[in-house]
């Protein structure tokens, strides 16, 4: 690099650290970002079915015909599974927080 070039860089440098201005982000905290952001939209989908399911349900209820115990069968299923898909979504998020969490102790 010429002299300016090097120059220039430790002015915008030293101009950033007296503004306080944050320094960018790094590629793996933008990508921790953009999976918090799924984890939470995913989060929210899912709690929006189980009210949904809760709700039909809820209509459901004390109807002992046998489209209606079929239907009430096929939601409590559907209740299991998001059970389920959720349990194991914590489990993932604990491991990559313990991984995550490892990484830092190794940066300076």
């Amino acid at each position: 690099r010429s002299r300016r070039e090097r120059n220039a860089a430790r002015r915008e440098v030293r101009a950033d650290v007296d503004s306080g201005a944050p320094p960018p982000p790094t590629a793996g905290e933008r990508r921790n970002l953009r999976d918090d952001r799924r984890d939470v939209r995913d989060e929210a989908a899912s709690r929006a079915r189980a009210r949904d399911v809760a709700v039909e349900l809820r209509a459901l209820d004390g109807k002992l015909d046998d489209a209606s115990l079929d239907r009430k069968r096929t939601l409590l299923d559907e209740l299991a599974g998001l059970a389920r898909a959720e349990a194991g979504a914590d489990a993932r998020e604990t491991r990559k927080d313990l991984r995550e969490s490892r990484e830092d102790v190794r940066e300076p």
